[in-house]
């Protein structure tokens, strides 16, 4: 679908964790990401008020919704990242990946909650476009991309981490060649690095029938 590509967010820089290089560098980016959040509370609030008189009222009850996903997750997740403390046997590569396991979660829950409604909406009004734009901006100031995938791909074993397969309608094939094949891609996945995946991507695959 045409709006998948404006959930494209290519990779630019290495994932804010890499940052870390002592304990006084973790506490300068745990502050970091705060910033780039408070951003993107700040800015997604000032786009709202721009397009709001021009929303119709599902729409504009859609926004208000995620409007308050953002703001009631700021909260826990602030408080998630002032909880982080080091033990005194890590060094900063150890550090760094018990940081990134630990926020893992909280930036999940954040990413989903937020695309789940915009999904419902892109499709009915372009006004979304603006909220993609804004949450894909945040996203990469952390150092969070998207990969892309491909309708008609035909996933090999080291693919499958990537995606989180859900059932749709109308996949039954007798065709063996689109066993493991793309049918639709609901969203891309999020990753921090080729290993790392925060979200993964949901997609549609065909699904063999055998006859008899």
């Amino acid at each position: 679908s045409d709006y998948l590509e404006l959930f494209f967010i290519p990779k630019k820089e290495p994932f804010i964790i890499e940052k870390i290089t002592s304990i006084d560098g973790l506490k300068e980016v745990q502050k970091e990401i705060k910033k780039y959040y408070e951003d993107f509370v700040k800015n997604f609030g000032n786009y709202f008020e721009q397009v709001k008189s021009q929303l119709d009222e599902k729409t504009n009850k859609s926004f208000e919704i995620i409007y308050k996903i953002i703001q009631n997750r700021k909260k826990k997740f602030f408080s998630k990242l002032d909880k982080f403390k080091i033990e005194d046997d890590w060094n900063i590569q150890r550090t760094k990946e018990e940081f990134l396991f630990y926020i893992q979660k909280s930036l999940k829950n954040i990413i989903k909650s937020i695309i789940d409604p915009i999904l419902s909406g892109i499709k009915e009004n372009s006004a979304y476009d603006g909220i993609i734009k804004i949450f894909n901006n945040f996203l990469s100031s952390l150092g969070i991309y998207t990969k892309t995938l491909q309708v008609g791909y035909k996933l090999k074993n080291e693919d499958f981490y990537l995606i989180n397969p859900i059932s749709g309608d109308d996949v039954e094939t007798t065709d063996l060649n689109k066993k493991d094949v793309i049918k639709e891609i609901i969203h891309y996945p999020y990753l921090t690095n080729e290993q790392d995946v925060i979200l993964e991507g949901e997609i549609i695959l065909w699904r063999i029938k055998h006859n008899g």
